[in-house]
């Protein structure tokens, strides 16, 4: 016998009033297009021959508030994801600002894409952030 519709795997989401703060796979393949299927921090293509896993890091954590939007995500590789929690997680939640702890990380690496360069030099989501 069939499932009824409503609880059929496919069955059409009734609307919540919580956040998202996991990134759909659409919201992420849309993502990972735009960059190229490239890992924003050491530039690493993802190809079928290497296999690499692509990421969406939320810049501003979902434990301080945040969210599942493309501004608050930055594609990179599980490595580089691994490595961003490592610098940034030590820091702490309170009274901080992780746009620019990410920056001050990122900026370090080597091999930092120039479409991340761009993104991270601007001001503006700073300036978003503080307010």
């Amino acid at each position: 016998m069939a499932k009824p519709r409503h609880l059929r795997k496919h069955a059409i989401k009734v609307a919540s009033a919580e956040p998202d703060v996991k990134y759909s796979k659409c919201l992420r393949k849309a993502m990972y297009r735009q960059v190229s299927n490239i890992c924003q921090c050491c530039g690493t293509p993802r190809t079928q021959a290497n296999g690499l896993v692509l990421t969406v890091h939320h810049i501003r954590p979902v434990r301080a508030g945040g969210m599942a939007t493309r501004e608050n995500g930055l594609v990179c590789c599980k490595e580089c994801h691994l490595s961003i929690h490592k610098h940034v997680d030590p820091l702490g939640d309170v009274e901080r600002n992780f746009w620019i702890d990410l920056k001050d990380y990122l900026f370090t690496l080597p091999d930092l894409t120039q479409a991340c360069k761009a993104r991270f030099s601007s001001d503006k989501e700073y300036i978003k952030e503080a307010a």
